[in-house]
């Protein structure tokens, strides 16, 4: 029966320990038929072993598919030790990619078109490790990871994103946009319903519907006084 290798065996071990009523529903190793189609590193490799791991993204335990803002900074906490570890190759997380041997250090790529069906992996944390250092074993403490916040180089600002900056969209929305946005809390915390918000603005202004804001509609947003 293929099973994860060595390395990401007893890193997935660490994280059930720190995390022991994380929920494992979108938790993936094995690739499913779409996975076995194509090439993947969820499909076993020349040795047997597979080489990624989805990390589901609810590691308190909570009720939200995608986690709680709380859950999220966990889930950054380990995504940026796994990328400290040597073996580590690349991670996706919610609508991003980084790739340790393309990308600078904290630098975050958009991960294509996700509204066309690309798995946006904002449920699970896909964590992948080099085939040439698989079998070496994860000695990390994940107790003493500090939470990285890992940001998209394009200053773009999306789901599981926190700090001023959403603070003032918030804001923004809510005082140009009562009628959708009213009730939307300034908490700094990306979240659904600020997601939801920011699509509804980008509905009624006539650009593309994904929740995201990007370089255009930071520019709709600042025609009407909301700057980021």
């Amino acid at each position: 029966m293929p099973a994860l290798n060595n390395f990401l065996r007893t890193f997935r071990e660490k994280v059930n320990k720190k995390y022991p009523n994380r929920k494992k529903t979108s938790d993936g190793t094995l690739g499913d038929q779409a996975h076995k189609s194509r090439v993947s590193e969820h499909n076993p490799d020349g040795d047997g072993t597979i080489d990624a791991w989805d990390m589901d993204c609810n590691l308190l335990g909570s009720s939200n598919d995608t986690g709680s803002a709380a859950e999220d900074a966990e889930v950054r906490k380990v995504i940026a030790e796994f990328l400290k570890q040597p073996q580590a190759q690349l991670v996706i997380y919610n609508k991003h990619i980084h790739n340790v041997d393309i990308d600078e250090p904290g630098e975050w790529r958009w991960y294509g078109d996700w509204s066309s069906g690309k798995n946006p992996h904002d449920h699970h944390a896909h964590l992948q490790s080099k085939q040439s250092r698989e079998d070496i074993t994860y000695k990390g403490n994940l107790d003493g990871v500090v939470n990285a916040q890992p940001k998209p180089a394009t200053g773009e600002l999306s789901r599981g994103d926190t700090g001023e900056r959403v603070k003032a969209l918030q804001r923004g929305l809510r005082k140009v946009f009562p009628l959708y946005s009213g009730d939307l809390e300034v908490d700094g915390q990306y979240g659904l319903r600020t997601e939801k918000a920011v699509a509804q603005f980008q509905k009624r202004s006539g650009l593309k519907v994904d929740g995201v804001v990007g370089g255009i509609t930071r520019a709709a947003l600042a025609k009407h006084g909301i700057k980021l």
